[in-house]
Parts: structure tokens; sequence; C-alpha cells
């Protein structure tokens, strides 16, 4: 628990710091994040697929994350094709292309390396960058808007521990992640909402005025619950993937939260969820 309190009294104001600047420090730290999620996702799934390479899974990964930088390119005609499409069907290809040069037959290899990008290069990677860049890359309104992602996630994740560990007793799913329960994860969705509430309430209202999600308080409750939902949901996913692994933990790079996927699992769902509501919210 001391190194768990301890290991966050130093990352949080970091990433705060790293999020206001933006900008390439934000890009470098995002790729850096995202190479580090996939290494540890490759050992997790190592028994699955041993005879792939792990250099083309991260490569995958970062095509994935890196299509989100295509409004920042030059002002050029090809370099403005680079959409998601192309960089997907790139992705695909070259990992099947790996398996025929090297004469392997091995279809789980292939389908999980795939999966990996998508879970990570663009899960995570391709849309924390998103956020971000909205309104430009100049405005701070994505510095914002990562704040209270993170905010709502790290408030619902800290109630769902507090309350749970001493308090639960109906196992949540108990074949996936033992030590969460349902009133664990009810003070979660509590939490995450108050702390989102919050947030807007006192520090971001006045800047976020004329995005619909943000325009009431009843907005803004929606707005968080999608997000402490789809949090959960990426807590779970990444169980699934340890439990058939037979570990606890991704990595063990973080003292107290074990390793990048294990701490940044709940954006993985989350980050997209959130993403697309703000889209639909504004052309609604």
């Amino acid at each position: 628990m001391l190194l768990r309190f301890l290991s966050a009294l130093v990352l949080i104001p970091l990433a705060i710091l790293v999020i206001w600047q933006g900008g390439v420090l934000y890009l470098l730290v995002v790729v850096a994040l995202v190479v580090a999620m996939q290494f540890e996702l490759c050992q997790l799934t190592e028994d699955i697929s041993s005879d792939r390479s792990r250099i083309l899974t991260i490569l995958s990964g970062l095509l994935l994350c890196l299509v989100a930088l295509t409004e920042d390119l030059p002002d050029h005609p090809h370099l403005r094709h680079l959409s998601f499409g192309p960089v997907l069907f790139a992705t695909f290809l070259l990992n099947f292309t790996h398996q025929i040069f090297h004469d392997r037959t091995k279809f789980l290899s292939v389908a999980t390396n795939f999966v990996s990008a998508i879970y990570v290069g663009w899960g995570f990677g391709f849309h924390v960058l998103k956020l971000r860049q909205l309104n430009g890359t100049s405005s701070r309104i994505g510095f914002y808007l990562i704040i209270f992602l993170l905010t709502t996630i790290w408030c619902n994740d800290t109630c769902a521990y507090l309350f749970g560990k001493p308090f639960g007793q109906y196992k949540l799913r108990p074949n996936i992640s033992p030590g969460k329960t349902v009133e664990g994860t009810l003070a979660g969705l509590i939490g995450g909402i108050i702390g989102a509430l919050v947030v807007w309430r006192f520090l971001f209202k006045l800047h976020l005025i004329g995005m619909e999600a943000f325009s009431t308080a009843i907005h803004v409750v929606c707005t968080s619950l999608l997000i402490c939902i789809t949090s959960q949901l990426g807590d779970l996913s990444e169980s699934i993937i340890k439990r058939n692994a037979g570990v606890k933990d991704s990595g063990y790079l973080i003292p107290g939260h074990g390793g990048f996927l294990d701490r940044l699992d709940s954006i993985i769902f989350a980050a997209p969820a959130f993403f697309y509501y703000l889209e639909f919210t504004q052309l609604s």
C-alpha cells in the first residue's frame, strides 16, 4: 500500500506536467508507453504466439498509434492519404507476410499480434493522442479533457480499491479477477462521478464552454459514468490476458502497481469511449 502511494505521489505530478506541455514531449512519452505496453503484452501472450516477432508487434502498434498525427503532417497530397484505413491494411498485411516469409503456419500468432496492435496502439496510443489534439495541438482544451479522463479513472480505481478491499463480500467476476467485488465496483462508479463533478465544477467548467458533454452536471455524470464503466471493462480485459498467462502483474517497473499495462489498462477502453462520445455529442 505504501509503495503504491509513493509511486502515485511521484508519477501523477509528472503525468500532469507532460500532459500540460503537450507537443513533442507528450508524443514521445505516449510512444514510449506504447512500446513498453506492447513489450509486456508480448511477454504475457508468449505461450500462444512464441513464433512471432516482438519487433513487428511493437511496430504494428506504433503504426496504428502514430496515424493520429496525420493532421499535423505537412500539406502534401500523398501524406494526406495516410489515414487509419490504409495503415490498418498495412498492419494486417505485414503480420501475414511475416508468417509467410518465415514459412510458419500458426494463425494464432498472427491473430495475437494483430489484436495486440489494436489493443495498445489504437485503443490507448491513438486515442490519447487524438484527445490531446482536440481544438488544435496548441489549445489547452486537450489538456483539460485528458485530465478529466484521468481524474475520473483514478477516482474510480482508488475508491474501488479502498472500499472493495475491506468491505467487499460479493465477487464481481471471480474467474477473471478474484479481488474485484460488486461493492468495490459500485464505490468506484460513485467515486469516479464525484471526482469528475469536482474537477468540472471548480477547474474546467469555464474552459469547456461550447462542449455539449460538459454543458450541465447531468451531462458530466453521463460522461463520467461512461468512462468509469469502460475503464473497469479495460481492467477486466487485461485480467483475462494475465489469467491466461498465469501471472498476477504484467511487469514490475512501477513499485506497488506492477507494469505499465497494469497501470494504464483502464484507459484502453475508456479513452476511445470518451473520444467518440465527445464526437457524438458535438454532432448531435
